[in-house]
């Protein structure tokens, strides 16, 4: 919202490559007699469409622009398989795909392809202006792309050539950069219809902070670093080795652009940049990428192109096709990743842990008010199927709860909400050290709330494998659920471990706490 308007806080780029793709689906709507609110699946489905067209297209370019190179028809088409199949840019060519990501990377590949076109000419080119105007009206950092021109152009005499054509032959030049504008130009008419002004900045409050850079959180991070989810970004920076050998002038562009790229990207104010698959904002840069991986592969020594290509087919791409997986079903969480919980799940599968992570982090909440209940599990206090006390093994003190391999419930609290110290409760947490006989424990910490009637409210099991990593080992296990409000005296809370089958289980210290949340 601005002062004069309401405006599209994104960028007409993306809607414009889109409308093709919409209108043929509308079209098809109105004919078939559909939905025609933009919505329905024939739309979805048409975009989709469209999102594979454009990755089809920007392949096409970036395979022209390699071979114009000189590079090894083989070593392009593997360059090719790998940037798609070993990063993130799969997830987004094929899930979410009305991102702005694919299409940028068609974009800049376009006009990679349009200004090595220029450069033979030693020209200025419409079609690389508008598509320079293109990538800027799809994402305006791809203005980067500008640092790559002394790499498109091969030679500084073409660069001065370009300039010469702006400055002192503009005749030459006017219509290229007229059509690069008018492009550009889509935009501020859009703003001055929607707010009256040409220029808006519709980001509001967001913005850049030049001066603390999160490089280390963006390229390491176990949340969205992109070495870390995409570990063939790092393989691939060899590949600018072989190309300042192969033009110095090139390896300065392309090395100015990646680090200029890095710095902008790890200076926005949100570094993660929210929800995503690894770190959706390098994708602009994979095209350039896809070249130096070309290079690297196109090297002469058999042994480096032997390494990267068992290491890129056995381990880069099952990587991101099993972590696409895992993003998808909810086992890798859309952000906040910790380093524990990245091994935690690291190449598994298992469905308890979809939406674990989430759990984990409702665990951090604060009860404001709350009514806690412990139990040193030493004496019997009034909860339910204490005869599981035993003296063989404590925490501390001289007693723990214990579940052998046949018995499904442990030791159970179980009381109505008239019975505590709160009125009302929105959350409740279960916490308190266990320990586990053998690796792999199938225990279950169980949230059971029924109304008077005994009907039930919640029923909710959370896994404590997700904690309890180690066996013969006392580990601290805790779990918070959030609860729709119960305010009613006669609703019953129960809370207790349960499983069916593996290792046995003591249990100590355990404490529950029924509250409301901040």
């Amino acid at each position: 919202q601005t002062e004069n308007g309401r405006v599209n806080k994104y960028y007409c780029g993306v809607a414009l490559l889109m409308l093709p793709f919409f209108l043929i689906a509308h079209l098809l709507s109105i004919i078939g007699g559909m939905d025609t609110g933009g919505y329905s699946a024939i739309y979805q489905i048409s975009i989709a469409v469209g999102t594979l067209f454009y990755l089809y297209l920007g392949l096409l370019f970036l395979s022209s622009f390699m071979k114009n190179l000189g590079l090894k028809e083989w070593a392009i088409t593997v360059a090719l398989i790998l940037i798609v199949m070993a990063t993130n840019l799969f997830y987004y060519a094929t899930i979410e795909v009305s991102m702005s990501h694919v299409y940028s990377f068609f974009g800049v590949s376009a006009f990679m392809l349009a200004s090595q076109s220029a450069a033979k000419k030693r020209l200025l080119t419409v079609a690389m202006t508008m598509s320079f105007g293109l990538i800027l009206l799809i994402r305006p950092t791809n203005v980067l792309a500008i640092l790559l021109l002394p790499f498109l152009a091969s030679t500084w005499s073409t660069i001065t050539l370009w300039f010469q054509a702006i400055f002192k032959q503009f005749s030459k030049a006017i219509i290229p950069i007229l059509s690069g504008l008018s492009v550009i130009g889509i935009q501020l008419v859009i703003y001055k219809i929607q707010t009256g002004n040409w220029i808006v900045f519709s980001y509001g409050g967001e913005g850049f902070d030049f001066s603390d850079p999160e490089l280390f959180n963006v390229l390491l991070s176990f949340r969205k670093g992109w070495f870390v989810y995409t570990p063939i970004a790092v393989v691939t920076l060899f590949g600018l080795i072989r190309l300042f050998r192969h033009n110095l002038a090139m390896g300065i562009s392309v090395s100015a652009y990646l680090f200029a790229s890095t710095y902008l990207i790890s200076s926005w104010w949100d570094w993660s940049y929210g929800g995503s698959f690894g770190h959706r904002a390098f994708i602009d840069t994979y095209p350039i990428i896809a070249v130096l991986l070309g290079f690297l592969l196109s090297a002469q020594y058999n042994w480096v192109i032997i390494a990267v290509s068992i290491v890129s087919f056995g381990f880069f791409v099952p990587l991101n096709l099993f972590q696409t997986f895992q993003y998808r079903t909810g086992i890798l969480p859309t952000d906040h990743t910790t380093e524990s919980w990245y091994n935690t799940i690291f190449m598994k599968s298992d469905m308890y842990l979809v939406g674990q992570f989430d759990r984990l982090n409702i665990s951090k909440k604060t009860l404001l008010e709350s009514s806690c209940i412990v139990h040193e599990m030493e004496e019997p206090i009034g909860w339910g199927n204490e005869t599981q006390l035993t003296k063989e093994l404590a925490h501390q003190g001289f007693g723990s709860g214990y579940m052998n391999e046949n018995e499904m419930y442990g030791v159970t609290f179980n009381s109505t909400l008239g019975n505590l110290s709160v009125d009302s409760a929105n959350a409740v947490t279960f916490k308190g050290w266990v320990n586990s006989e053998g690796a792999g424990t199938k225990a279950l910490m169980v949230l059971n709330i029924a109304d008077s009637a005994g009907n039930n409210i919640v029923w909710e099991a959370y896994p404590i494998v997700v904690q309890v990593s180690k066996a013969n080992e006392w580990v601290f296990v805790e779990n918070t659920w959030s609860i729709p409000l119960i305010n009613n005296p006669g609703t019953v809370i129960a809370a207790y471990f349960m499983k069916e089958g593996g290792p046995s289980l003591y249990y100590d210290d355990m404490e529950i706490c029924v509250g409301l949340t901040q």
